[in-house]
């Protein structure tokens, strides 16, 4: 599984990325809680698919080489209305949505699995003081 660094905010998934991990990094700096909020949006000829995955991260982890594994999600809105529950799923991403990503101490990774089109993805890390 390859694995691609996103810099910035955004990245635009095509046929070329298949199969790719892309990598938005940690949700906080140790010591604050995190979450990541993305936006995905494809185009009408998307055919694809999201898998949400998370590793800790640091020193500790990469000495022992962490790999990603699916974390679940809270879905905001999906196709263009907003969702009902806020209660964590895991399932496959497949159109366009709002998602928040709960990653306190976690790296977030987003597998892709592309067959036609593009979708857009912006991503942003919201970091807070942690209630100790």
């Amino acid at each position: 599984m390859a694995v691609k660094a996103v810099t910035g905010r955004q990245y635009l998934v095509t046929i070329n990325d298949d199969g790719f991990t892309l990598d938005f990094g940690p949700a906080a700096s140790m010591g604050t809680v995190g979450t990541y909020v993305f936006q995905f949006n494809p185009d009408p000829t998307w055919n694809g698919t999201f898998q949400i995955l998370g590793r800790t991260y640091g020193v500790a982890a990469q000495s022992l080489s962490m790999g990603p594994v699916p974390i679940p999600y809270r879905l905001i809105s999906s196709g263009g209305a907003a969702s009902a529950s806020r209660a964590p799923v895991a399932t496959l991403i497949t159109g366009p949505c709002i998602i928040e990503v709960p990653a306190s101490g976690l790296a977030v990774q987003i597998q892709t699995q592309c067959s036609s089109g593009t979708c857009g993805i912006v991503g942003w890390d919201l970091e807070g003081s942690s209630c100790q």
